[in-house]
């Protein structure tokens, strides 16, 4: 069965309007969006003091620099420019096992999920082992 959510406002054609209702279809398709219809139809859930808006995108992610996190924000911990912040990167990257790199992008993509982020334009360098081989990395990430 359907759901109609039910926010006050829901952002349609650049602006929010109000009584308008989102229908989700049982395996998470966006049915329709439009006026709210008293037909008593789909399951209805009211959303008070909420607003429903797109998912956003971002466009150029590297997530695996998820695991830099309190390493290289700082100059004085990083060095004076960019050369000496991509050095710490690429350490920390060549520390990583294929494992690792699943496990930090697997969270730097929950945490988009949960920040209403739902298309993401992945970017990854790390094609070599620290002995030169090839790395094996397979990430995939499905939200819905």
């Amino acid at each position: 069965m359907s759901v109609s959510y039910q926010p006050d406002l829901v952002y349609v054609d650049g602006r929010f309007r109000s009584g308008y209702e989102v229908v989700v279809a049982d395996d998470g398709t966006i049915f329709s969006v439009g006026p709210t219809k008293t037909d008593g139809g789909p399951d209805v859930r009211r959303l008070p003091g909420r607003a429903l808006l797109p998912g956003m995108i971002d466009i150029h992610s590297h997530s695996f620099q998820r695991a830099l996190r309190g390493k290289a924000e700082s100059r004085r911990r990083s060095g004076p420019d960019f050369w000496s912040w991509r050095n710490i990167m690429y350490r920390c990257a060549l520390a990583l096992t294929p494992e690792e790199i699943y496990h930090v992008a697997r969270m730097a993509f929950l945490e988009m999920t949960l920040a209403g982020i739902t298309t993401v334009g992945e970017f990854h360098y790390l094609h070599r082992t620290p002995a030169g081989k090839r790395m094996p990395i397979r990430i995939c990430w499905r939200s819905r």
